[in-house]
């Protein structure tokens, strides 16, 4: 394949949302170190196919928007895909081995599955089927195979694949493997006793008549039985039989069918047939009398709360969830991966019950005796556990997810499942070193810094970047942590890049990103985001010049919780509020109570077209993907050292955010890295608001000192209403005082200013301070002391040491 065509192919393959490979001419493999985290877009397309000729291949999983692909390698499989595969718009092949390759784009998880035949003698692989998924990938159509064969589409292949949940196109794919085992040994002589010992297997294992007759006609079709009927009429007698408790000793198993399949054979068969002990054993049985299950109810309750590990069903609030990979829309609208809490249906939970207990009805006959027969988790009882928050509290609850280790200030938790109330599901491989030093800790920090180089960082922001990688790591072990704005000079600087990186770092993945817009639409996005146990939250690219502001995000910046409204409706949903917070934009700023909450970090590469820059390192975030876990070993060892040193806490201090200044502040200035709470200071510094606030402060400190106010010395939100002077002031140094204020007061709430008067709206003017209210500025704040029954208004005062002075403000 020409470079040109290879190019050509690549960019068509993008828009279709896979993402390419290129691969050697006539040949299969990927040479590139770390392909398999390596995401080529159409800006990168030209400095991969830019060689000799070429073949295409497709990397699956998420960097494909989900899409995995089932390569069936063995005839008789490739028969049997349409009976046990669904439709998908995407299926090629070559001349030899046509039809081949089934691709679908897949939601609940990408996990790759190969199917090898037992009976294959042992050193030895014959390789059945497969799902391909995240780290793998196929030759593309285009492409040529090295016997010279060319790829192709099957005919209608060339579409979009098909969705399809991970789970059910693996029980699909089990099917037809256990299919392909029992076909294959269909030959004369031996159909009958096959058919009864697979039928007879089945039906003991659960499986109802009509499953089981669809199967053997699927495989008597496949092998061209001329005797179809009679193997299905052959399976509804034995069915028969199974349901008379007199006869079922007449309807064979698992042992007889290791006579006709084999030992090896017949263990997969079972497993992948679900008869076996694969998943949950039914330890418990559960019999209920038909119109009467409250006694169930409890037992069911039981054997759930002992199983919840085995099933992932945890309460969270008042809803049963479970950890659930989804896709979203990240950087670029490339899909990407997110664990997210899933809430579980009822229809869910049935099917769950169901696979760890074997129900039992107990139904009256005719003759005054009772029959039992098996059945289903019955849909009432799993009501009854659902919508009960006093039944779902006695389950384990989950609270939120982690996707890097748990760190306690000695040691890592990265065995995968429920510690405490965190779902932890992370590299197993990240380590302290034995030794936790300044030296050794400084080495880790070097090797992380190497990933940062690539930035154009301003003055000391490369030390906020830090802040923010070891952040990364560290947010769910922390109870808070201040957000990061990155912000730019102009679009292209890289601040979307190092977002990402620090997204990796977090999850193994890029982030998720989301629209924002000051206002009510970003709340129902950023809700909707917390409720589902989103642990990345990533505004990116806000409008140019924003000054971001946010009331759910200051929130969810200083709190460890809350109860949120459900879109449209008065229901309220438990969200925990431990999540990584990051923010990008051009000239952005932090605004309102924002400010104290985010560490700004300035990107500036200081030429007219940074889009056009060249990287020194174009594989940054796929190398990071690589290295995850020794960057992640690296930062744990940063905080570690520097707990194990005993070195007392450094910096500024930042009120609500102790435990983050003890595990990531102090050590980078412990490294002799600057203070990155000296951000905070800088933003507010610069806020319009808090410089207002700051000058009303110290007027009001002043106002309190040469005024008699009533009540105690406070001072009503009333009397800046009036254009007199309030009662009782006679000072003509506190007469200017009052008009200084009221000027002051106008300009914070866009009031009508004279050159006599401000004319000020009571109201508005209280609502301004009931939003400043509590805000320190310069060690003062300002608190509300009470309410003048007389008056009808609120009381105000200032509390805490004096600020430091500033200019006074000229009336206007």
């Amino acid at each position: 394949m020409s470079t040109v065509k290879a190019l050509a192919l690549a960019l068509t393959y993008i828009e279709r949302g896979i993402s390419p490979l290129p691969l050697p001419y006539k040949e299969k493999g990927c040479v590139i170190e770390g392909w398999p985290h390596l995401v080529i877009t159409s800006e990168t397309a030209p400095q991969y196919f830019n060689g000799a000729r070429q073949n295409v291949g497709g990397l699956w999983g998420p960097s494909s928007s989900g899409a995995v692909d089932v390569d069936l390698d063995h005839p008789l499989a490739r028969a049997l895909a349409p009976y046990f595969l669904p439709k998908t718009g995407m299926c090629w092949g070559r001349k030899s081995n046509p039809e081949s390759h089934w691709a679908y784009r897949c939601k609940g998880g990408w996990e790759t599955k190969r199917y090898d035949d037992p009976d294959t003698p042992k050193g030895e692989k014959a390789r059945i089927v497969e799902l391909l998924g995240e780290g793998t990938q196929s030759v593309l159509p285009g492409s040529v195979h090295p016997t010279g064969e060319r790829y192709d589409w099957a005919e209608g292949g060339d579409g979009e694949p098909s969705e399809i949940e991970h789970k059910e196109l693996r029980l699909r794919i089990d099917r037809l493997m256990a299919a392909y085992l029992v076909a294959k040994r269909w030959d004369e002589g031996a159909h009958n006793d096959l058919n009864v010992r697979v039928a007879g297997t089945l039906l003991r294992g659960g499986w109802k008549a009509k499953r089981v007759e669809n199967f053997i006609r699927i495989v008597a079709t496949v092998r061209e039985d001329p005797k179809i009927e009679e193997r299905v009429e052959r399976v509804a007698k034995l069915a028969d039989s199974w349901s008379n408790p007199k006869r079922t000793k007449a309807v064979p198993g698992r042992k007889k069918l290791e006579d006709s399949l084999g030992g090896p054979a017949t263990r997969l068969f079972c497993e992948l047939m679900g008869v076996n002990d694969t998943g949950p054993e039914r330890s418990a049985r559960i019999t209920y009398q038909a119109g009467g299950i409250a006694e169930a109810v409890d037992e069911t309750l039981g054997v759930l709360i002992e199983k919840a590990h085995e099933l992932r069903v945890y309460g969270r609030g008042e809803r049963l969830v479970r950890p659930y990979i989804v896709l979203r829309d990240g950087p670029g609208s490339v899909k990407v991966p997110v664990l997210e809490l899933e809430a579980i249906s009822l229809t869910s939970l049935r099917v769950d019950l169901s696979r760890a207990i074997e129900f039992q009805v107990e139904r009256p006959v005719k003759s005054g005796h009772s029959v039992t027969a098996r059945a289903d988790c019955p849909s009432d009882i799993a009501r009854a556990i659902a919508e009960a928050p006093s039944r779902l509290a006695r389950l384990p609850q989950l609270e939120r997810v982690s996707q890097v280790p748990l760190f306690d200030g000695k040691q890592l938790v990265s065995i995968a499942g429920l510690h405490g109330s965190t779902w932890v599901e992370c590299p197993q491989d990240v380590r302290l070193p034995g030794r936790l030093d300044k030296a050794t800790a400084e080495q880790a920090r070097d090797r992380v810094l190497s990933y940062l180089n690539e930035f154009p960082f301003v003055d000391d922001d490369q030390d906020r970047a830090l802040a923010l990688m070891l952040t990364a790591a560290l947010r769910s072990s922390l109870p808070t942590a201040p957000g990061f704005m990155v912000t730019k000079p102009d679009h292209g600087a890289g601040a979307t890049t190092l977002a990402c990186l620090a997204g990796i770092i977090s999850t193994g993945q890029l982030p998720p990103v989301m629209p924002f817009e000051n206002g009510e639409e970003f709340r129902k996005q950023l809700a909707s985001a917390l409720m589902g146990g989103r642990h990345v939250l990533l505004p990116d690219n806000i409008p140019d010049g924003t000054e971001v502001t946010s009331a759910l995000l200051a929130q969810v910046l200083s709190e460890r919780s809350a109860w949120l409204r459900v879109l449209g409706t008065t229901e309220e949903r438990f969200a925990d509020f431990c999540r990584l917070v990051m923010m990008t934009g051009v000239g952005i700023t932090p605004g309102a109570d924002l400010v104290r909450r985010v560490i700004v970090i300035r990107i500036d590469p200081k030429i007219e077209h940074p889009a056009l820059r060249s990287f020194k390192r174009p594989t940054l975030l796929a190398d990071v993907r690589a290295a995850r876990s020794t960057i992640l070993s690296d930062l744990f060892t940063l905080c570690a050292a520097y707990l194990a040193s005993g070195a007392g806490d450094r910096g500024s201090r930042l009120v609500g955010y102790e435990e983050w200044l003890k595990w990531v502040a102090s050590p980078l200035i412990w490294l002799g890295h600057s203070d990155p709470v000296e951000s905070v200071k800088e933003s507010g510094a610069q806020d319009t608001k808090t410089q207002l606030l700051a000058q009303v402060l110290l007027l009001l400190a002043q106002l309190q000192q040469e005024a008699p106010f009533r009540q105690r010395g406070g001072f009503i939100v009333k009397d800046f209403a009036s254009t007199i002077p309030p009662e009782g002031i006679a000072n003509p140094e506190t007469v200017r005082l009052w008009a200084n204020m009221r000027s002051l007061l106008g300009d914070a709430t866009d009031a009508r200013v004279t050159d006599t008067a401000v004319l000020l709206n009571a109201e508005r003017v209280g609502w301004w301070l009931k939003s400043v209210a509590g805000r320190v500025v310069g060690e003062m704040r300002l608190v509300r002391g009470g309410l003048d029954s007389r008056a009808k208004a609120a009381l105000w005062r200032v509390e805490g040491g004096a600020p430091p002075p500033l200019p006074p403000h000229t009336p206007m």
